[in-house]
Formats: C-alpha cells, structure tokens, sequence
C-alpha cells in the first residue's frame, strides 16, 4: 500500500477499505439501481466511483465518467457529456485509443466519426449525434432541444452497440446551473433516465446540502429515485491501521500515540491521512507535520477564498467558539445554511454546528485572522 495525495485512484490496488460500499455499487450496476454517493470533500467519492467502474468494465459494458466540476452552463454541460460518452462507446466498439481534446469538441468528434468510417462500421448513432452537435455550435438548433435529445443518447447507443452502458456523474450539484435557463430540466432527466433499460446512473457530490436537497426533498425531481450512500470519514481503528501499514511498507515505525495524534487532526479524512502519511515517510513520526504542512495552507486558503466575507467571519466563529449572536455575521443563520448547503458546516444537535474539516477548523482557531 502506497500513500496518494492529490490524484484521483484509478488501480483497484491502490484502494483501502470502502470494501462495504463498493460492493453496494456493484450490485446496483448489475441491476441497474440509480444510485448516489455523496460525502464531503477530500472523503475520495471520485476514487470510490472510479474503482467501482474499472471492477465492472468488460467488452459488454461501456462505462463513462462525466465530471461536471466547474460546469455553469447547459453549453458546457453538453460538451462533457456528448463527448465522453461518443468517445467511449467509440473505443469500446472498435476498440480505439483515442483521447477527447476539451479544446475542440467537434473536431475530436468529427475525427471519432472519421475513425469509424475508416474501419467500415456501422454506426448510425454517432452520425446523428456529431450532426446534432455541430448544429448546436452552429447555432442551427435550439440548445435545450438538443439537450432532451441527448439525454436520449446513451439509451440509443446501447442498443445499437448491444452493449449495457453505466453513466458516472461527479459533482453532479453543478447541474443546479442548468435550471436558470431550463428549469425543467432536472425533471426532464428523471422522465428520461428512468424509461432506459440498458443505462444504469450513478451521481456524486460533495455539496452535501444541495445533494440532500436535490434527493431527499419531496418537492425535488430526483426525490425517492436514487439510492444513496453517503461517505463518513475512516473509524479510529480503520485509519490508524492505514497510517501504520502505509508506514511500516516504507520502513517507519510510529509509535501509537503518535498515530491516534494524527488520527484525531485529520479526522480520518482518506485524503489529509494521504498527506500526513507521506510527510511522516519523509520526515519521521511527528505528529504535528499535518497542520504546518503547505499544502494544507494552499488548499484551505484556495477554499476560502471562495467564500464571501461573512462566511468567513462565521466559520471563523466556529472554530474559535464564539456564539453566533457575538461573532459580527449579518443574518448569521443564512450565512449558517449557505455553509452547510457547501458541506463546511454540519449541525451537530439542537443550535449546534461544527466545521466539518477539522484541519480546516484548526487552521481557522490558530491562524487566519478573519
């Protein structure tokens, strides 16, 4: 076992635990169960899903992963969407190692189309669907018409491969964009979605107040529609053991106090428990390398800076105890749900709160002056 930071998983092997979870993800491709993996940031939802996937990928199933981080627009959404999923139907049916170029989407699909023609098979789908998309950048179609019917897409090109196909979305509260413009269009997914039966879905987020809204809520398309599995942080036992046999492969020895030290600063976070790893082969057993190590700083203050300033001052407020009536919030109970709906904050019992992250709560109560 080999500690990784900063990187997706992608090889089985280098996997812990989650053994639980990934056997529920399993099963629900198998069946074609839409299901949803939600949890908070730096839990490895992304690795988990990508596990999964390559444990179920063979020559009768075309698996796609669609990551809509950073997607603002129905435009954008497209682009990912139509291009993963034709390049790997594409590769899975000739067997093709092509990559997508996000720079030029309809040249790499014109050149998919191209490949196909040149081994003389056919596939009338990735016709229909490249001609479609060049209508879209061409202006020539409706955008949101073209997006009903590419939601459509995987269905058709199921059947015409013969293949069954999993669909994969990552931070999949991103599509709360799309409904500016199209504010039907999650009840559109789940209209479509449900009448395919050789597509099976899987969602992830670590939003987690926008994912349990988008699937808890009566009033919510997608309510009662997916099963879901929310990620919780390693137990005391499970993310000491990782620590000491990451360790003991690359020759240290930690004694166990210094072990449970870590544990309780990181919280069990898979990725922090990585990182401190990595900075206890390189520098000893010292248990406090995790809240001075610079990578922790640059990603804790890339995170904040995306808050606006009474989100700071109250999560500043948390970390620090200071009541939230005291801690100069305007309107601190909005502020309050704002933090929870980005999965910063969680609500611990009656009028209580606590950060989620404990090195970001750390980081907060030491250091940053709000």
């Amino acid at each position: 076992m080999k500690f990784i930071f900063g990187r997706e998983i992608l090889d089985p092997s280098e996997f812990y635990d989650r053994d639980e979870e990934l056997k529920v993800l399993i099963n629900s491709f198998k069946i074609k169960q839409p299901i949803a993996v939600i949890g908070y940031r730096r839990m490895g939802k992304s690795s988990l899903v990508n596990v999964a996937l390559k444990l179920i990928d063979n020559e009768d199933v075309v698996t796609v992963k669609v990551s809509l981080e950073g997607v603002r627009s129905i435009r954008q959404f497209i682009d990912l969407y139509v291009s993963s999923i034709l390049t790997e139907a594409v590769k899975k049916s000739i067997r093709l190692r092509l990559r997508v170029s996000l720079i030029n989407i309809r040249d790499t699909l014109h050149a998919l189309l191209g490949a196909v023609r040149e081994v003389g098979v056919r596939f009338d789908g990735l016709d229909f669907y490249v001609k479609l998309y060049t209508d879209v950048v061409d202006y020539k179609v409706n955008m949101i018409k073209a997006l009903d019917e590419f939601l459509q897409m995987p269905q058709r090109i199921a059947e015409e491969l013969g293949k069954n196909m999993v669909i994969a979305f990552d931070e999949f509260q991103q599509v709360r964009f799309l409904k500016q413009p199209y504010p039907d269009v999650l009840r559109v997914m789940r209209r479509i979605w449900q009448s395919h039966n050789m597509v099976e879905y899987i969602i992830a987020g670590s939003e987690v107040g926008i994912m349990r809204d988008l699937l808890s809520r009566s009033d919510q398309p997608f309510f009662a529609f997916f099963r879901v599995i929310e990620l919780k942080p390693f137990d005391k036992d499970t993310g000491i053991s990782f620590l000491r046999e990451g360790l003991k492969e690359n020759g240290v020895d930690c004694p166990m106090d210094i072990l449970e030290k870590v544990y309780e600063l990181t919280g069990g976070f898979p990725a922090w428990l990585n990182l401190a790893g990595l900075r206890m082969i390189e520098g000893g057993c010292d248990k406090w390398f995790i809240l001075s190590d610079p990578t922790v700083k640059l990603i804790i203050e890339s995170e904040l800076s995306s808050l606006n300033s009474n989100q700071r001052k109250l999560l500043k407020a948390l970390a620090t105890g200071v009541k939230l009536n005291k801690s100069d919030v305007r309107k601190p109970n909005s502020v309050l749900a704002e933090l929870i709906a980005k999965g910063l904050v969680k609500k611990t019992g009656w009028r209580r709160y606590r950060i989620v992250d404990p090195l970001l709560a750390n980081y907060l109560g030491l250091w940053l002056r709000v």
